[in-house]
């Protein structure tokens, strides 16, 4: 995942049993979610990184 400034921050895993799950099944059932989940955590924290920094006493 990024930040507001492109920057890698952090990373999503996904991890199964290598027997019992095909390559496709992870490139076609797992990863679209996957990403999905890691575009919208990235601009979670785009959106964070904008947000303007309040200093309290």
């Amino acid at each position: 995942m990024r930040d507001g400034d492109d920057k890698v921050v952090a990373a999503l895993k996904v991890t199964v049993h290598a027997v019992e799950t095909a390559v496709d099944k992870l490139t076609g059932v797992y990863l679209p979610p996957l990403l999905r989940a890691a575009g919208d955590i990235s601009s979670d924290w785009a959106l964070r990184d904008s947000a303007p920094m309040v200093a309290r006493a």
